[in-house]
C-alpha cells in the first residue's frame, strides 16, 4: 500500500478485490468549500407601529421626568353667529342678543327712537348701584319698573339728574342719550337688549330683573302690559313703555332663558306683537 498523497487534500482508497490479488488504486478526492457556520437569532414580533414604544411606554423611569401623555381632545366649540332679521316691516326696530354673544337683529335695530319708559331701566340701575337709595328711592324705582309709573321717574330724575348717560356710558349704549326730562330720552331695540343681557349676566341678582318678573298687567296710568316681546318663547320678565302724546308708538324689552330682546314700533301694541312673532323662529 502507497502512503496517502498529501498534496491536494485528501486522498481516499478503493480497494478492489482482484482473482489476481489485493491492487490498491488512490483516487483523489473532491474538496468541499469551507463556509462558516450559520446562527439565526430568535424572531421577536415587532411593536405595532401606533405604539412604538411597546408595553415600555408608560413604565416610569427613576431620575427622569414621566413620559408625557396625549391632551384630551376638546369638543368643538360652535362659531358665534350673527343673523339678519328678514321680513320685518321698517315700523319696527328689533334686537335679540343670544347668551353664547350670537346676535339677530333687524338691519334697523341700531336706530335711535323715542325711550319711553325703557330708559326706566337705566335710571334704576344707577340709583341701584352707584348711588345709596333710601327705602322712599327704592319703593319708586319698583313702581318705576313694575308699574311704569311716571311720576315716581319723575322724582328719581330730579334726584338723580345725568343717570341715563352714566349708565350709556357705563355699558356701551351708543344709540342712547339722556335729556333733562327723561321722557324725552332716546335709545334703540339693540341697546335695551344689550343692556340687559349685561345686566343678567354681571348682576343677576339685580331688583330690576325681579321687578320685571313681577310685572303689573296694568300700569299705573291704566295701560294694560301685554304687548311685544313678552309673547316670546320662554320669557321670564318684561318692561313695556308707550307714548301719552303725539305720534303713537310703543316698546317693550324683555329676558328669557337663554336671550334678550327689545323692539319698538311706530304704532300700537297689537301692530308690535304681529312684528314680534316674525322672529320666534329665530330663537333658540
Amino acid at each position: 500500500m502507497k502512503k496517502l498523497n498529501k498534496a491536494g487534500g485528501a486522498s481516499f482508497l478503493v480497494a478492489v478485490v482482484c482473482a489476481t490479488g489485493l491492487q490498491v488504486s488512490e483516487v483523489p478526492a473532491q474538496a468541499a468549500p469551507w463556509q462558516p457556520p450559520r446562527f439565526e437569532l430568535p424572531r421577536v414580533p415587532l411593536p405595532a407601529a401606533s405604539n412604538p414604544m411597546g408595553s415600555l411606554q408608560n413604565v416610569p423611569i427613576p431620575g427622569l421626568p414621566g413620559f408625557p401623555q396625549p391632551k384630551p381632545k376638546r369638543p368643538g366649540v360652535k362659531p358665534v353667529v350673527h343673523r339678519v332679521i328678514t321680513g320685518v316691516p321698517g315700523r319696527s326696530t328689533i334686537a335679540i342678543i343670544h347668551d353664547n354673544g350670537a346676535t339677530s337683529l333687524t338691519p334697523n335695530a341700531r336706530e335711535s327712537r323715542p325711550g319711553l319708559s325703557i330708559v326706566k331701566m337705566y335710571m334704576a340701575d344707577y340709583v341701584l348701584r352707584y348711588r345709596k337709595p333710601s327705602a322712599q328711592d327704592r319703593m319708586l324705582l319698583e313702581r318705576m319698573i313694575r308699574l311704569s309709573d311716571d311720576g315716581a321717574a319723575s322724582t328719581i330724575n330730579r334726584k338723580y339728574p345725568g343717570a341715563i348717560n352714566a349708565i350709556a356710558r357705563d355699558y356701551g349704549l351708543t344709540s342712547t342719550k339722556g335729556a333733562p326730562h327723561w321722557g324725552n330720552s332716546v335709545t334703540s331695540a339693540y341697546d335695551s337688549a344689550k343692556f340687559l343681557s349685561r345686566l343678567r349676566k354681571n348682576h343677576p341678582g339685580s331688583s330690576i330683573l325681579r321687578w320685571m318678573r313681577q310685572a303689573a298687567p296694568v300700569a299705573a296710568d291704566g295701560t294694560r302690559q301685554n304687548w311685544g316681546t313678552a309673547h316670546l318663547p320662554r320669557v321670564r320678565g318684561t318692561k313695556w313703555g308707550w307714548s301719552d302724546s303725539g305720534s303713537q308708538n310703543v316698546a317693550s324689552a324683555s329676558f328669557g332663558d337663554n336671550y334678550t330682546a327689545a323692539a319698538f314700533t311706530w304704532g300700537s301694541g297689537g301692530t308690535q306683537s304681529a312684528d314680534v312673532a316674525v322672529v320666534k323662529k329665530y330663537l333658540r
